[in-house]
């Protein structure tokens, strides 16, 4: 029963209060003088620590005389450390609420090898010690939502995609950071593998393989844009999956995906995937940041301009 356990199982609101009364009630050996600091009724208070004391097993005071219990005596010192105890964590927890809700939220495709997540990884941290005074941006995460529809909604408040918005938004900006050599990556028995490079009429008969999930969705979306814009009209092909990382284990021999000509050279890519690039002046592979516009949190426009600045470098790089 309850009591076997010393009652533990119910410290919930209502044991934390009676636990404060009686705190009172111990100091003043007094339910009028008691009931009148806690500023409630005299029977309400006793009804409260008769309660508390069922609750627990034992007698905390003896009522005639009025005087603490031995049990009485050492409760009150435990209530003492459990009651601070708790209310320090009630604090911190205040203060890392305070802190999240002040925090830049970040949305994007996760992915170990992409540029997109150099950017980021590459600007949280010098974010970080340019503002070291400011809560650190973190990442939120939503399979349900694409990368535009959490900035959209307020979710989050920077992201990476990969194509603009099809309509204004008045509260977001959408910029391009970066346009990059654009790649078409296949299985290793896809018969594209015989061409050290591909021109898109080559890429007749193959599917892009494309997630149902929300969020990786906005990487196919700039595909099917790079299809379009030169006269390709895409075949798709969907499934579902969560991780882009995953592009390589569920790769069949008629798909395909595009991403950043740079990432042929990456062992980890080049391990599971063939690469190629894309003959073609204008095929490139453009890389956008959106952001949510907030005149009273100037610190958003503080981290995009570090992701603009790195997105230029990274550029060069490549």
């Amino acid at each position: 029963d309850k009591a076997s356990g010393g009652g533990l199982e119910y410290l919930g609101d209502k044991m934390f209060e009676n636990m404060r009364e009686f705190r009172v009630l111990a100091k003043t050996l007094n339910f009028n003088t008691a009931a009148d600091q806690l500023h409630i009724s005299q029977p309400t208070l006793t009804r409260h620590i008769a309660s508390l004391e069922q609750e627990l097993g034992f007698r905390l005071l003896n009522r005639n005389p009025m005087a603490l219990t031995a049990q009485g005596r050492y409760f009150l010192l435990g209530c003492d450390e459990v009651l601070s105890r708790y209310d320090e964590v009630v604090r911190q927890c205040k203060v890392i609420a305070r802190k999240s809700s002040e925090a830049i939220r970040l949305n994007m495709p996760l992915s170990s090898n992409s540029i997109w997540g150099d950017i980021f990884y590459r600007a949280v941290p010098e974010f970080a010690r340019s503002f070291p005074d400011t809560p650190v941006p973190y990442f939120v995460h939503d399979d349900f939502s694409s990368i535009g529809q959490s900035i959209a909604s307020g979710s989050a408040d920077v992201g990476i995609v990969f194509r603009p918005p099809d309509e204004d938004l008045p509260d977001c900006m959408c910029e391009k950071i970066a346009e990059l050599p654009l790649a078409v990556f296949f299985s290793k028995s896809n018969p594209l593998k015989e061409k050290d490079a591909l021109r898109f009429e080559d890429l007749d008969g193959q599917y892009l393989l494309c997630s149902s999930n929300a969020k990786l969705q906005t990487v196919f979306d700039g595909a099917i844009d790079a299809l379009i814009r030169n006269g390709v009209r895409p075949k798709c092909r969907y499934r579902d999956f969560t991780d882009f990382d995953m592009v390589g284990f569920i790769l069949e021999d008629d798909e395909i995906v595009f991403g950043n000509a740079a990432n042929m050279l990456d062992p980890n890519v080049s391990a599971k995937l063939e690469g190629r690039p894309i003959d073609n002046g204008c095929a490139r592979y453009p890389i956008y940041v959106m952001y949510r516009k907030h005149p009273e949190r100037e610190k958003i426009a503080d981290f995009v301009a570090i992701c603009k600045r790195l997105a230029t470098a990274i550029q060069a790089e490549n």
